[in-house]
C-alpha cells in the first residue's frame, strides 16, 4: 500500500500533538472529527498503529525534529554572531570616545579615570565580542585614582590601550 493523503494528514496531526503524542490520543482526536484527515469515518486504533509502522512515522518524526533542532541551532548561531559584531563595534566606539576625550579636554577639566575606563572597557568588550578571552575584573578597583598621572602619561596610556586593542604598534609605552 502506498502512502496517501489521509496517511500524510494523520502523520501531520500526530506530529502536531507534540512530544507526549500517542496513537491513542491521535485516534481520539480523529474520532472527534474524521475530516481532519479527509475521511468520513475515523480509522480504528489498530489501523492507525498499522499506518504508523508501515509509513515509519516514528523515524520520520525523529528526522523532522532533528531538522527543526538544527534550524533552531543555526538561527541561534546567527543571532550570536550578529550580537558579537554589534558588541565589537560598540567596544571600538567606546575606545574611540575615551581617546577623543583624552586628546581634546584640557588637563584641568579632564577626569582621566573616565577616559581610561572607556578605553579599557571598550577594548575588553571588543575582545570578548571577537572571541578573545575575557579578562576577569574580579578584585579590580573600579575607582582607580589617576590624578597623579600627568596629561602626557594619560595620553600614552590611552595610546597603549588603543594599540593593544587593535594589535598594532609598539607593545609598551616609552
Amino acid at each position: 500500500m502506498s502512502e496517501r493523503t489521509q496517511h500524510r494528514r494523520a502523520l501531520d496531526l500526530y506530529l502536531r500533538i507534540g512530544a507526549e503524542r500517542s496513537i491513542v490520543e491521535l485516534q481520539e482526536l480523529i474520532a472527534d472529527d474524521p475530516s481532519l484527515i479527509g475521511m468520513s469515518r475515523p480509522p480504528a486504533l489498530r489501523t492507525l498503529e498499522s499506518w504508523s509502522a508501515r509509513f515509519n512515522w516514528q523515524d520520520r518524526i525523529g528526522e523532522l525534529e532533528l531538522e527543526a533542532a538544527a534550524r533552531d541551532h543555526d538561527d541561534q548561531i546567527q543571532v550570536i554572531r550578529e550580537m558579537n559584531e554589534r558588541h565589537a563595534k560598540e567596544g571600538v566606539a567606546l575606545q574611540q570616545k575615551g581617546v577623543e576625550r583624552l586628546q581634546t579636554l584640557p588637563a584641568e577639566k579632564m577626569t582621566g579615570a573616565d577616559a581610561v575606563r572607556s578605553i579599557v572597557e571598550g577594548a575588553r568588550l571588543e575582545r570578548m565580542a571577537r572571541g578573545g578571552a575575557d579578562v576577569s575584573r574580579e578584585g579590580a578597583d573600579d575607582e582607580i585614582d589617576l590624578s597623579s598621572f600627568t596629561e602626557e602619561e594619560l595620553r600614552r596610556l590611552a595610546q597603549l590601550g588603543d594599540r593593544r586593542a587593535t594589535g598594532a604598534g609598539e607593545a609598551e609605552p616609552r
